[in-house]
């Protein structure tokens, strides 16, 4: 069952303040990819959550900068933070709840709730790509590193559209 739009806005909370409950549903190379820098990370970022009924059901890390999980793109990563857009990594829907259009809920609040921001990630999960194409991303690069191709994505508002 998804979840509808009003349910999925009234529910993106923010606990960049407090984010050990995301934090512990990551992998833990993720998290140790992680941990070691929040303190730097935090300043310039917000770890904002799905709550369905109190649990986390999706949630991930929006950067305002360049994070070192992005030294793949380090060129492009440094041309979309110029041109204002905004880093979603860690982007995560714990296994339990996945299928039930969660991710989708949370890109889709994270757009309404910033409507001029534009946005981009990546991903090394290939059967992701119809994931982020369907939410309105676009594929802009992909790279093969140690025999595994790493994907680009980039969603731009309707302003950044109009700019473009």
């Amino acid at each position: 069952m998804v979840l509808g739009l009003v349910i999925a806005i009234a529910m993106l909370t923010n606990i960049t303040s407090q984010p050990k409950a995301f934090f512990e549903l990551l992998p833990k190379d993720w998290k140790q990819t992680l941990e070691p820098y929040w303190t730097y990370y935090q300043k310039h970022s917000e770890v904002l959550v799905l709550l369905v009924d109190g649990q986390i059901v999706a949630g991930a890390i929006v950067f305002r900068k360049i994070t070192p999980d992005t030294l793949i793109f380090r060129k492009e990563a440094k041309e979309l933070c110029q041109q204002g857009y905004w880093y979603i990594g860690f982007l995560w829907v714990p296994t339990t709840f996945r299928g039930k259009g969660y991710g989708s809920d949370w890109l889709t609040a994270l757009k309404i709730m910033f409507p001029d921001r534009s946005f981009w990630l990546t991903t090394e999960e290939s059967k992701l790509q119809e994931f982020y194409l369907l939410n309105n991303f676009k594929l802009i690069s992909s790279k093969i590193v140690r025999g595994e191709t790493e994907y680009l994505f980039r969603f731009d508002s309707l302003s950044q559209k109009n700019e473009l």
